[in-house]
């Protein structure tokens, strides 16, 4: 406890954990191969239609090159009308080559999107509770701003620009076919520029990467202080949140100076190279144009050909940071791909069980070296019947039932339902077979009615009422102006706690369960609400298996049985009125202890 104190009063404590999570043990690029695969043919027509774009780049060159050595000096005024006609006819499908070219690229994105993104977001949903559970909020949802970087560099301008790279060779070569004596300078002038595109390559890299870490953290403490507003308030928690948030922020703002400053060095350099290439081509051009080794025109055509083979390489330079997060989030979303996902599909469909849940050997710890939560648990619920199970605070209650619900995998050890093995089963079979409903029970954003028939396969007026009334709020939610349909707000904010509890047990009922799991459902509940709430568990225990986590007496006063859990063993599954004998029995052997005890005092 006193470690985890530590943690969270750290302002760092994010950076901590994100450290310590490290890499999943695997990765997987078949995502990736999936999004080329599919956006072939568009990058294959993107590729062609460059191709040409680039070519044309040419003409204004060629057509200036004409002007000056054949037009000026030779009043060739009929060459100069074809040459224009010529060049407009260029200039017309180059435009609308490049409007093509464009129309692809958000193709490609738009596939990228509807693709990768749908895949990102079911195979989240897939992954286990643990794997979830191991990172914070704010990482998860900074996995799917790294779309955004994949899909820039798949189908936005920086895929087009490096298209465009490999044609400054054709530029050069053009150079040297009109403007021999120069061509030399460009060439110089590219392999200092690949030079500075590696260093920059060294030199930024390092630095995404260290504030793409901050962004994460940064994130994920604002997601914290938001989820946890009402805690905030109401202990007033406003000043050293803010504390912590000017000191991630500041790490966040420290590392973009850097970032910045390092890419702003680049691309000083580049524009000052890029100058002085127009220079040096300009002044040895003149004195070849002196020495009649090259013409007017000449010269200006190679500098308009170098200005766009340069600035092919600055764009580049340009680039190079949206290249790195790119390079950076594809390498974080294949590391979550390559997480291994529950099982999602069954090839037989089982008959639904009858509700024995046996279990034998469980043992389950939440760290890779941390102490166990739970340790050789076994035992027998159901097929029927109400379960209450009591323990104290850190016992493994919790981490039972989630372990009997298949939301976590144990270390060790072995969980059946009706003698087959809860592994075998996709999460959504469980999930039809088992109600399960957490401490925390959430609404989602909507009405009434739609969270009550959220994920339910099968429902209609008639269910809905039915499981409205076992939640024992179809009466509160008439009297409200909007009825069912009243809006909830996020996360159910915009309702009492006490009928938002009672939405969640009415949307676990819907499904009609076999086997039913509650985590301390009495939070939130007046004593009419618990009284309700035994009386309905009560009822459906007599053709349900029903598991509720609590201590409150109303519900140990319907169980049939109680499940006794200490330290992370299951110390005793019996009849209530077996443990209610024992713990009378125990009582008065204590009393009796004590009577000697206080005779002696009272002597």
């Amino acid at each position: 406890m006193a470690e985890e104190k530590k943690e969270t009063d750290d302002p760092n404590a994010f950076a901590h954990l994100v450290s310590r999570i490290g890499k999943p043990p695997s990765f997987s690029e078949e995502w990736f191969q999936e999004l080329l695969k599919a956006t072939d043919g568009l990058r294959r027509r993107a590729v062609y239609y460059s191709c040409f774009v680039n070519l044309t780049a040419i003409a204004a060159p060629i057509f200036t090159l004409q002007v000056y050595d054949r037009v000026i000096f030779h009043a060739g005024l009929e060459t100069l009308k074809a040459l224009v006609i010529g060049i407009l006819i260029v200039l017309f499908f180059d435009f609308l080559m490049r409007k093509a070219r464009a129309n692809l690229f958000r193709a490609v994105s738009l596939r990228n999107d509807v693709l990768v993104g749908h895949k990102m977001f079911r195979h989240t949903m897939n992954l286990p509770l643990r794997e979830l559970e191991r990172r914070p909020t704010g990482q998860w949802i900074s996995f799917f701003n790294d779309l955004s970087a994949v899909r820039n560099r798949m189908g936005g301008p920086m895929a087009a620009q490096f298209i465009d790279v490999p044609f400054s060779l054709l530029f050069l070569l053009v150079i040297f076919f009109i403007a021999t004596p120069i061509a030399w300078i460009p060439i110089v002038s590219a392999i200092l520029f690949l030079i500075l595109i590696w260093r920059a390559d060294v030199s930024v890299a390092a630095r995404v990467s260290k504030e793409q870490e901050q962004i994460v953290n940064r994130n994920g403490l604002l997601n914290e202080l938001l989820h946890a507003r009402t805690t905030v308030k109401s202990l007033s928690l406003a000043l050293p949140s803010e504390t912590r948030w000017a000191e991630t922020q500041g790490s966040l703002v420290e590392e973009s100076v850097l970032r910045g400053a390092a890419h702003d060095h680049y691309q000083t350099l580049s524009y000052t190279m890029t100058q002085m290439t127009t220079v040096a081509m300009t002044s040895v051009g003149a004195l070849a144009i002196v020495n009649q080794s090259m013409t007017m025109g000449a010269l200006i055509a190679a500098n308009m050909l170098g200005g766009r083979m340069i600035a092919n390489l600055g764009q580049t330079l340009n680039y190079w940071r949206g290249y790195q997060t790119y390079v950076a989030s594809k390498k974080r979303l294949s590391n979550v791909f390559g997480i291994e996902t529950e099982k999602v599909r069954s090839e037989v469909a089982q008959e639904t069980p009858q509700g024995l849940i046996t279990f034998s050997d469980l043992s389950f710890r939440y760290e890779e070296r941390g102490p166990l939560a739970l340790e050789e648990a076994g035992g027998k619920i159901g097929p029927g019947g109400f379960y209450v199970l009591v323990g104290a605070n850190g016992s493994g209650k919790s981490t039972l039932m989630k372990l009997l619900r298949g939301l976590y995998y144990p270390e060790k050890g072995v969980v059946m339902i009706d003698e087959r093995d809860i592994r075998q089963f996709t999460n959504q079979e469980i999930a039809r077979w088992i109600g399960y409903m957490p401490q925390d029970c959430t609404l989602f954003s909507g009405t009434l009615h739609s969270n009550i028939i959220f994920g339910a396969e099968r429902y209609d007026d008639k269910s809905i009422l039915e499981a409205t009334k076992y939640a024992n709020c179809h009466h509160i939610i008439t009297k409200l102006p909007h009825g069912y349909e009243t809006p909830v707000g996020e996360g159910g904010t915009n309702i009492s706690p006490g009928l938002r509890q009672k939405i969640c047990l009415a949307r676990l009922y819907l499904r009609e369960p076999n086997i039913i799991y509650l985590d301390e459902p009495t939070n939130h509940l007046d004593q009419q609400g618990v009284t309700d709430l035994a009386t309905s568990l009560k009822l459906l225990a007599k053709t349900k298996t029903v598991l509720v986590i609590s201590h409150n007496p109303a519900l140990l006063q319907q169980a049939d049985y109680i499940v006794v859990m200490e330290e992370g063993h299951i110390r005793q599954i019996a009849p209530k009125d077996v443990i209610a004998k024992q713990a009378a029995e125990r009582n008065k052997k204590a009393d009796q202890r004590k009577l000697p005890a206080q005779e002696n005092n009272e002597k």
